[in-house]
Formats: structure tokens, C-alpha cells, sequence
């Protein structure tokens, strides 16, 4: 087996609310996730945010409003959280048709690795 390399990347969303009973400024998400680099780490804490309808267009449009809240502001930020993170690459035959993704674990210290089939397409 080969290894591949990967990081551990925290990325952390903020945002700013305004509601009829104050302002809350610099709310913020934080994930780590795992990833080759900075493009991949901050599509996985995207996705991760955009779980709610608020979110997604807070995403697209950099401003949420409801009613009574308004919300804007929106920014992200990364940084390496670990800088090196060595991954099995599957080998032989079986890496056309098979795959290693990393998973974070609860602790944020400790990676587990999923063997998943890839999708064949059929065209």
C-alpha cells in the first residue's frame, strides 16, 4: 500500500445576528475535518453548516432574513489543525473499484478509515 497524505483542517463560519432584543456579533461554527487541502476542508464544513434552510441562503446570498432576525456578515476561516495525516492508498485491482475516505472521530484527534465501493458509471 501507498499512503496519501491529508490534513486535519479547522474551519471555522461566522456571522453576525440582529434580532428585536440585541445584536449578537461574531457567532461562529467550528469544525475539523479531514482533507488534501484547504479547498476540500472547507467544502466539507459547508456542507456540515448548510444542514438548515437559514444557513444554505445565508451561504448564497450572505444575508439571512426572518421576520425578527437578520442575518449577515457571513465569513469563513481555515487553519491546519494537524499538518500531516497519513492515509492507505488500496492498490492492485481493487482500486478501481474501491476507495479509502477518512472520517474524523468524535474526539477530533482520531481518524477511522471506510472502505467504500465507487460508483460505476454505466454509459
Amino acid at each position: 500500500m501507498t499512503e496519501l497524505e491529508y490534513k486535519i483542517w479547522a474551519v471555522t463560519i461566522r456571522y453576525d445576528v440582529y434580532h428585536d432584543w440585541g445584536i449578537e456579533n461574531g457567532m461562529k461554527n467550528s469544525y475539523k475535518v479531514v482533507g488534501k487541502n484547504e479547498n476540500e476542508a472547507l467544502q466539507k464544513a459547508r456542507a456540515l453548516f448548510s444542514d438548515q434552510e437559514w444557513t444554505k441562503e445565508l451561504m448564497e446570498k450572505g444575508t439571512y432574513e426572518d421576520g425578527e432576525v437578520f442575518i449577515n456578515n457571513y465569513r469563513e476561516s481555515t487553519k491546519v489543525y494537524r499538518a500531516r495525516v497519513s492515509m492507505p492508498k488500496i492498490s492492485g485491482p481493487d482500486a478501481e473499484r474501491f476507495k479509502v475516505v477518512p472520517k474524523l472521530l468524535g474526539d477530533n484527534q482520531s481518524i477511522e478509515y471506510i472502505v467504500e465501493e465507487e460508483e460505476i458509471d454505466n454509459e
